[in-house]
């Protein structure tokens, strides 16, 4: 028979065909471990382990295992895959399963607009009535009292944060 058996039934192996009772044995593609060995005839000395490789040191890793996107990042999703997704606080692509060594990540992450969360507008900064929000960078926001009111002190908030309650008067 062929497949693993072939190879010392090592998990995670494969096992090629190269003529007349030759064959080569290596770890299947997303694992390694053992270096490829040819065999003849019924030798069967393929041994180890062949192990996942991290899908998230594929193409260099960091940003370069999901396109080189700025922003993103990686997470190993099992053998020889990873997902690739916008950084907590950046939007603008879907999260995106890659295998191999594809990088079929394409787009911009792009930061959120943290007056756009919690619904925007003044639940973006607790609900308070006369109340404005400036966006502050990264996922980052700024309320305070519209001009002509009183009643908060300019306060940062952040993520989907909205600690901040008052009386804009």
């Amino acid at each position: 028979g062929g497949g693993i058996a072939a190879c010392g039934n090592v998990a995670n192996s494969t096992c090629t065909d190269t003529g007349l009772n030759n064959r080569t044995c290596e770890c299947a593609v997303g694992f390694s471990g053992i270096s490829p060995a040819a065999f003849a005839d019924n030798e069967n000395e393929f041994s180890g382990i062949c192990v996942d490789d991290d899908g998230c040191a594929l193409n260099g890793g960091g940003i370069m295992a999901c396109g080189n996107v700025d922003n993103s990042m990686c997470t190993e999703n099992g053998p020889n895959s990873r997902i690739c997704e916008c950084a907590a606080g950046y939007t603008g692509i879907e999260p995106t399963e890659l295998a191999d060594d594809s990088n079929d990540f394409f787009g911009q992450c792009v930061d959120v607009d943290g007056c756009a969360l919690n619904g925007g507008d003044v639940l973006a900064c607790g609900n308070i009535a006369n109340s404005v929000c400036t966006d502050n960078g990264l996922n980052s926001r700024i309320c305070q009292c519209d001009v002509g009111y009183e009643g908060i002190e300019p306060t940062e908030l952040t993520d989907d944060k909205n600690d901040i309650s008052g009386v804009c008067g």
